[in-house]
Protein backbone atom coordinates (compact mmCIF):
# COMPACT_ATOMS: atom_id res chain seq x y z
CA UNK A 1 0.00 0.00 0.00
CA UNK A 2 0.96 3.58 -0.69
CA UNK A 3 0.25 6.40 1.52
CA UNK A 4 0.04 9.86 0.19
CA UNK A 5 -0.30 13.34 2.42
CA UNK A 6 -2.76 15.40 1.03
CA UNK A 7 -2.39 18.96 1.80
CA UNK A 8 -3.17 22.55 0.36
CA UNK A 9 -5.19 23.96 -2.27
CA UNK A 10 -6.55 21.76 -5.42
CA UNK A 11 -3.62 21.99 -7.68
CA UNK A 12 -1.51 20.91 -4.76
CA UNK A 13 -3.61 17.83 -4.05
CA UNK A 14 -3.75 17.09 -7.05
CA UNK A 15 -0.14 17.06 -7.86
CA UNK A 16 -0.42 14.41 -4.65
CA UNK A 17 -2.30 12.06 -5.67
CA UNK A 18 -0.89 12.11 -9.26
CA UNK A 19 2.34 10.95 -7.98
CA UNK A 20 1.04 8.64 -5.18
CA UNK A 21 -1.10 6.94 -7.55
CA UNK A 22 2.00 6.66 -10.00
CA UNK A 23 4.43 4.99 -7.24
CA UNK A 24 1.10 2.67 -6.04
CA UNK A 25 0.40 1.77 -10.03
CA UNK A 26 4.39 0.66 -10.64
CA UNK A 27 3.62 -1.76 -7.14
CA UNK A 28 0.45 -2.91 -8.30
CA UNK A 29 -0.81 -2.00 -4.94
CA UNK A 30 -3.47 0.22 -3.51
CA UNK A 31 -3.48 4.04 -2.90
CA UNK A 32 -4.81 5.44 0.09
CA UNK A 33 -4.83 9.08 1.56
CA UNK A 34 -3.76 11.13 4.41
CA UNK A 35 -5.58 13.70 4.94
CA UNK A 36 -4.93 14.22 8.74
CA UNK A 37 -3.21 17.58 8.19
CA UNK A 38 -6.70 19.51 6.99
CA UNK A 39 -7.20 18.95 10.92
CA UNK A 40 -5.22 22.01 11.71
CA UNK A 41 -5.26 23.19 8.12
CA UNK A 42 -7.82 25.58 8.32
CA UNK A 43 -6.58 27.59 5.21
CA UNK A 44 -8.07 24.73 2.65
CA UNK A 45 -9.81 21.91 2.39
CA UNK A 46 -10.00 18.07 0.27
CA UNK A 47 -10.96 19.28 -2.95
CA UNK A 48 -10.91 15.87 -4.76
CA UNK A 49 -14.61 14.85 -4.51
CA UNK A 50 -15.67 16.52 -7.91
CA UNK A 51 -13.27 13.78 -9.66
CA UNK A 52 -13.75 9.91 -10.66
CA UNK A 53 -11.25 9.34 -8.01
CA UNK A 54 -12.48 6.93 -4.76
CA UNK A 55 -9.07 7.09 -2.15
CA UNK A 56 -9.46 5.23 0.14
CA UNK A 57 -8.19 6.79 3.76
CA UNK A 58 -5.23 5.46 4.76
CA UNK A 59 -6.05 2.98 7.83
CA UNK A 60 -4.75 4.30 11.54
CA UNK A 61 -2.87 1.76 12.12
CA UNK A 62 -0.83 2.51 9.13
CA UNK A 63 -0.32 5.87 9.99
CA UNK A 64 0.68 5.49 13.53
CA UNK A 65 3.61 3.89 11.86
CA UNK A 66 4.03 6.61 9.14
CA UNK A 67 4.16 10.44 9.25
CA UNK A 68 0.76 11.37 9.43
CA UNK A 69 0.08 14.83 11.15
CA UNK A 70 -3.45 14.42 12.76
CA UNK A 71 -3.67 14.34 15.82
CA UNK A 72 -4.66 11.23 16.77
CA UNK A 73 -1.75 9.35 14.83
CA UNK A 74 0.31 11.77 16.91
CA UNK A 75 -1.27 10.28 20.39
CA UNK A 76 -0.79 7.12 18.98
CA UNK A 77 2.92 7.50 17.93
CA UNK A 78 3.82 9.11 21.13
CA UNK A 79 2.22 6.87 23.44
CA UNK A 80 3.62 3.85 21.30
CA UNK A 81 0.36 2.20 19.92
CA UNK A 82 0.13 0.89 16.29
CA UNK A 83 0.27 -2.15 14.42
CA UNK A 84 1.28 -3.33 11.03
CA UNK A 85 4.32 -3.39 9.06
CA UNK A 86 6.60 -0.23 8.94
CA UNK A 87 6.29 2.27 6.67
CA UNK A 88 9.30 4.42 5.12
CA UNK A 89 8.34 7.56 4.85
CA UNK A 90 9.67 9.65 2.29
CA UNK A 91 9.91 13.44 2.23
CA UNK A 92 10.69 15.83 -0.62
CA UNK A 93 13.41 17.96 0.11
CA UNK A 94 13.38 19.69 -3.10
CA UNK A 95 11.32 21.08 -6.07
CA UNK A 96 13.59 19.60 -8.52
CA UNK A 97 12.78 15.99 -9.84
CA UNK A 98 14.35 13.10 -8.00
CA UNK A 99 14.97 10.03 -9.61
CA UNK A 100 14.86 7.87 -6.61
CA UNK A 101 11.01 8.47 -6.33
CA UNK A 102 10.59 5.47 -9.08
CA UNK A 103 12.64 3.16 -6.62
CA UNK A 104 10.91 3.37 -3.75
CA UNK A 105 9.47 0.69 -2.51
CA UNK A 106 5.42 -0.43 -1.50
CA UNK A 107 4.52 0.87 1.64
CA UNK A 108 6.31 3.96 1.88
CA UNK A 109 4.34 7.36 2.93
CA UNK A 110 4.68 10.39 0.67
CA UNK A 111 5.24 13.34 2.09
CA UNK A 112 5.68 16.59 -0.42
CA UNK A 113 4.14 18.63 -3.24
CA UNK A 114 5.70 16.54 -6.19
CA UNK A 115 5.25 19.69 -9.00
CA UNK A 116 6.82 18.01 -11.71
CA UNK A 117 5.09 15.52 -14.66
CA UNK A 118 7.99 13.38 -14.43
CA UNK A 119 7.05 12.01 -11.18
CA UNK A 120 3.67 10.53 -13.13
CA UNK A 121 4.58 10.77 -16.38
CA UNK A 122 4.57 6.74 -17.06
CA UNK A 123 1.06 6.70 -15.78
CA UNK A 124 -0.69 9.82 -17.48
CA UNK A 125 -3.90 8.04 -18.89
CA UNK A 126 -4.53 6.62 -15.24
CA UNK A 127 -4.19 10.20 -13.92
CA UNK A 128 -6.68 11.58 -16.40
CA UNK A 129 -9.00 9.25 -15.91
CA UNK A 130 -8.81 9.38 -12.22
CA UNK A 131 -9.11 13.55 -12.76
CA UNK A 132 -12.09 12.86 -15.32
CA UNK A 133 -14.78 15.09 -13.39
CA UNK A 134 -17.14 12.91 -11.90
CA UNK A 135 -20.41 15.84 -11.52
CA UNK A 136 -21.20 17.10 -14.99
CA UNK A 137 -21.87 20.98 -15.71
CA UNK A 138 -25.17 22.36 -15.24
CA UNK A 139 -26.49 25.97 -15.37
CA UNK A 140 -24.07 28.36 -16.00
CA UNK A 141 -21.37 26.41 -16.13
CA UNK A 142 -22.96 24.31 -19.01
CA UNK A 143 -23.55 27.81 -20.79
CA UNK A 144 -20.04 28.65 -20.52
CA UNK A 145 -18.39 25.05 -21.52
CA UNK A 146 -20.77 25.18 -24.62
CA UNK A 147 -19.88 28.47 -25.34
CA UNK A 148 -15.92 27.61 -24.99
CA UNK A 149 -16.77 24.50 -27.21
CA UNK A 150 -17.53 26.50 -30.36
CA UNK A 151 -14.85 29.15 -30.19
CA UNK A 152 -11.44 29.08 -30.55
CA UNK A 153 -10.49 29.78 -26.68
CA UNK A 154 -8.22 30.45 -24.72
CA UNK A 155 -7.88 30.49 -20.75
CA UNK A 156 -6.18 33.34 -19.22
CA UNK A 157 -5.19 32.48 -15.44
CA UNK A 158 -4.29 35.46 -13.42
CA UNK A 159 -3.69 34.85 -9.67
CA UNK A 160 -3.30 37.35 -6.78
CA UNK A 161 -5.21 36.37 -3.70
CA UNK A 162 -1.98 35.62 -0.89
CA UNK A 163 0.07 36.37 -3.95
CA UNK A 164 -0.31 39.96 -3.21
CA UNK A 165 -2.27 40.54 -0.41
CA UNK A 166 0.57 38.86 2.10
CA UNK A 167 3.72 39.98 1.79
CA UNK A 168 5.57 36.87 2.92
CA UNK A 169 3.73 34.50 0.23
CA UNK A 170 4.58 37.69 -2.43
CA UNK A 171 8.48 37.15 -1.43
CA UNK A 172 8.11 33.51 -2.42
CA UNK A 173 5.69 33.36 -5.06
CA UNK A 174 5.41 37.37 -6.88
CA UNK A 175 3.06 38.12 -9.47
CA UNK A 176 2.52 37.75 -13.28
CA UNK A 177 3.43 41.18 -14.65
CA UNK A 178 0.71 42.62 -17.30
CA UNK A 179 3.33 42.67 -19.62
CA UNK A 180 3.91 38.63 -19.35
CA UNK A 181 0.03 38.82 -20.32
CA UNK A 182 0.00 40.95 -23.03
CA UNK A 183 2.97 39.59 -24.50
CA UNK A 184 1.72 35.70 -24.20
CA UNK A 185 -1.81 37.09 -25.59
CA UNK A 186 0.39 38.43 -28.72
CA UNK A 187 2.20 35.30 -28.90
CA UNK A 188 -1.67 33.51 -29.46
CA UNK A 189 -2.40 35.93 -31.72
CA UNK A 190 -0.15 34.83 -34.08
CA UNK A 191 0.21 31.37 -33.43
CA UNK A 192 -3.42 30.09 -32.51
CA UNK A 193 -4.84 30.24 -35.79
CA UNK A 194 -7.91 31.20 -35.94
CA UNK A 195 -9.31 34.62 -34.60
CA UNK A 196 -8.57 33.94 -30.86
CA UNK A 197 -11.56 34.52 -27.50
CA UNK A 198 -9.96 34.72 -24.45
CA UNK A 199 -11.53 33.61 -21.15
CA UNK A 200 -10.47 35.13 -17.89
CA UNK A 201 -10.10 33.33 -14.48
CA UNK A 202 -8.79 35.34 -11.43
CA UNK A 203 -9.54 35.15 -8.16
CA UNK A 204 -9.62 39.00 -8.31
CA UNK A 205 -11.41 39.30 -11.17
CA UNK A 206 -12.15 43.36 -10.34
CA UNK A 207 -8.47 43.87 -11.13
CA UNK A 208 -8.26 41.55 -14.01
CA UNK A 209 -10.99 43.31 -15.80
CA UNK A 210 -9.29 47.32 -14.63
CA UNK A 211 -6.15 45.87 -15.80
CA UNK A 212 -6.19 43.44 -18.69
CA UNK A 213 -6.80 45.01 -21.47
CA UNK A 214 -6.76 43.42 -25.09
CA UNK A 215 -7.46 43.39 -28.80
CA UNK A 216 -9.95 40.43 -28.88
CA UNK A 217 -12.96 39.25 -27.39
CA UNK A 218 -12.72 38.73 -23.48
CA UNK A 219 -14.84 36.81 -21.26
CA UNK A 220 -14.30 37.48 -17.51
CA UNK A 221 -15.78 34.13 -15.83
CA UNK A 222 -16.50 35.20 -12.12
CA UNK A 223 -19.39 33.12 -10.88
CA UNK A 224 -17.15 30.01 -9.41
CA UNK A 225 -15.62 30.38 -5.74
CA UNK A 226 -13.55 28.10 -3.80
CA UNK A 227 -16.42 26.01 -2.87
CA UNK A 228 -17.11 25.70 -7.22
CA UNK A 229 -13.46 25.80 -8.51
CA UNK A 230 -13.32 22.46 -9.53
CA UNK A 231 -15.67 24.18 -12.73
CA UNK A 232 -13.14 26.85 -13.36
CA UNK A 233 -10.71 24.00 -13.41
CA UNK A 234 -13.20 22.22 -15.88
CA UNK A 235 -13.81 25.45 -18.45
CA UNK A 236 -9.81 26.31 -18.38
CA UNK A 237 -9.28 22.34 -19.66
CA UNK A 238 -12.34 22.90 -21.94
CA UNK A 239 -10.01 25.63 -23.84
CA UNK A 240 -7.69 25.25 -26.76
CA UNK A 241 -5.26 27.01 -25.73
CA UNK A 242 -4.01 28.50 -21.85
CA UNK A 243 -2.08 31.24 -20.64
CA UNK A 244 -1.14 29.85 -17.03
CA UNK A 245 0.03 31.72 -13.91
CA UNK A 246 2.40 30.81 -11.42
CA UNK A 247 -0.41 28.83 -9.95
CA UNK A 248 -0.39 24.70 -9.69
CA UNK A 249 -4.23 25.62 -10.38
CA UNK A 250 -4.05 26.44 -13.64
CA UNK A 251 -0.79 24.28 -13.94
CA UNK A 252 -4.09 21.66 -14.06
CA UNK A 253 -5.73 23.62 -16.04
CA UNK A 254 -3.68 23.28 -18.74
CA UNK A 255 -2.32 19.62 -18.26
CA UNK A 256 -5.87 18.36 -18.29
CA UNK A 257 -6.89 19.99 -21.90
CA UNK A 258 -6.91 17.46 -24.67
CA UNK A 259 -6.66 19.92 -27.74
CA UNK A 260 -3.79 18.58 -30.19
CA UNK A 261 -3.01 21.62 -31.58
CA UNK A 262 -2.94 22.90 -27.46
CA UNK A 263 -0.20 26.00 -27.05
CA UNK A 264 0.70 26.30 -23.47
CA UNK A 265 2.43 29.80 -22.08
CA UNK A 266 3.87 29.65 -18.50
CA UNK A 267 5.91 32.14 -16.61
CA UNK A 268 9.67 31.91 -16.57
CA UNK A 269 10.31 32.89 -13.00
CA UNK A 270 7.53 30.42 -11.72
CA UNK A 271 8.59 31.27 -8.08
CA UNK A 272 10.21 35.12 -7.09
CA UNK A 273 12.24 33.72 -4.57
CA UNK A 274 15.71 33.12 -6.27
CA UNK A 275 16.39 29.84 -3.57
CA UNK A 276 13.76 27.99 -4.90
CA UNK A 277 14.74 26.25 -8.46
CA UNK A 278 11.66 25.53 -10.40
CA UNK A 279 13.23 24.39 -13.69
CA UNK A 280 11.22 21.00 -13.30
CA UNK A 281 7.86 22.43 -12.83
CA UNK A 282 6.79 23.44 -16.39
CA UNK A 283 6.46 20.40 -18.79
CA UNK A 284 9.40 20.84 -21.47
CA UNK A 285 6.89 21.15 -24.45
CA UNK A 286 5.38 24.45 -22.70
CA UNK A 287 6.26 27.96 -23.83
CA UNK A 288 7.76 30.29 -20.93
CA UNK A 289 7.76 34.14 -21.34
Amino acid sequence: MIITRLIGGLGNQMFQYAAGLALAKQHGVELTVDLGGFDQYSLRRYSLAHFALEPRPAPQDALSTAGSSSLIARLRRKLGIGYGCAYTIYRETSLRFNNEFKKLPNNTYLDGYWQCEAYFSEFTDAVRQAFAFRTPASGINAEWLAHIRGANAIAIHVRRGDYANNPKTFQVHGLCSLDYYHQAALYMEQHANEAPEFFIFSDDPDWAKENLKLDHPMHFVTHNNAETDYEDLRLMSACKHQIVANSTFSWWGAWLAKSEEQIVIAPKNWFASEQLDSCDIVPHDWIQL
